[in-house]
């Protein structure tokens, strides 16, 4: 896998396809840059070095039920792996911080959600019968130990280390600082005419860009043709590393580069 970083020199503004049309939720959000998206810049990157760019969608797409689907390009660079992208801010790693951790406010941990036995006398019940529509009532609720209260400033994002000990399954995590990643900045805009490109009359949109505080950047990881992958003669022999400024053959340096 070659590392590679995303440091926008102002604000972020990812998006699809779609317009931004009146009363549309496409422009809001300050969409954090996607997975798909980082595919389609570096396979793009790659087909312009390997001098194989398509002009137009002459190829059948893939096969569902023995019958082509689309058209595309070309099949070239398909093979590209992504992971990421993630905040880095020195040289410490951020992740999400998982949807399971309650927070011990009397301790200043945060633990995880795990199953406790629902005691017998709580499963009995003078209601009328089913309670609910399971197969069977539930013999364990899932909570916390500690007394969980509400976090007036929810930490958003933990550390790799952090993370490590989590999925390792431990029952108590000290809770760390809060850290500010990013900032959402709204802007709005006009519409243009295609032809005389000027402003359209009252025909404006608010898009939210994303705007990472001073010091992050993104980091994503993509990794080279796996070797069960064969070759297709329109890569030129190209792997990922050659975005790095080397003619690397796909699979050639194995090894990442940080």
């Amino acid at each position: 896998m070659e590392s590679f970083e995303l440091i926008p020199i102002d604000t972020l503004f990812v998006r699809d396809g779609r317009p931004l049309a009146a009363g549309g939720f496409y422009g809001r959000g300050a969409r954090w840059p996607s997975p798909p998206t980082l595919f389609g810049a570096l396979r793009t990157a790659l087909l312009e070095r390997a001098g194989t760019l398509p002009a137009g969608r002459s190829l059948p797409g893939a096969r569902r039920g023995g019958v082509p689907r689309g058209r595309i390009g070309t099949a070239a660079f398909q093979w590209l792996r992504i992971q990421g992208p993630f905040p880095v801010l020195g040289e410490k790693v951020y992740f999400p911080r998982p949807a399971d951790l309650v927070a011990d406010l009397d301790a200043g941990f945060l633990e995880p959600l795990r199953p406790f036995p629902v005691p017998v006398i709580w499963r009995q019940s003078n209601l009328p019968s089913p309670l609910s529509n399971l197969p069977s009532p539930l013999t364990y609720a899932v909570g916390v130990g500690g007394r969980p209260g509400k976090e007036e400033q929810p930490v958003r994002w933990v550390e790799r280390a952090f993370l490590e000990k989590y999925l390792a399954g431990a029952e108590k995590l000290r809770r760390p600082e809060h850290v500010e990643i990013w900032d959402a900045e709204p802007r709005i805009g006009v519409a243009i005419e295609a032809l005389t490109q000027a402003a359209k009359e009252g025909q404006l949109y608010l898009a939210e860009h994303l705007r990472l505080r001073e010091g992050v950047r993104l980091r994503f990881a993509a990794g080279d043709r796996p070797t069960h992958k064969a070759p297709d003669p329109q890569e030129a022999g190209l792997g990922v590393g050659s975005l790095l400024g080397g003619d690397d053959p796909a699979g050639e340096r194995g090894a990442s580069s940080g």
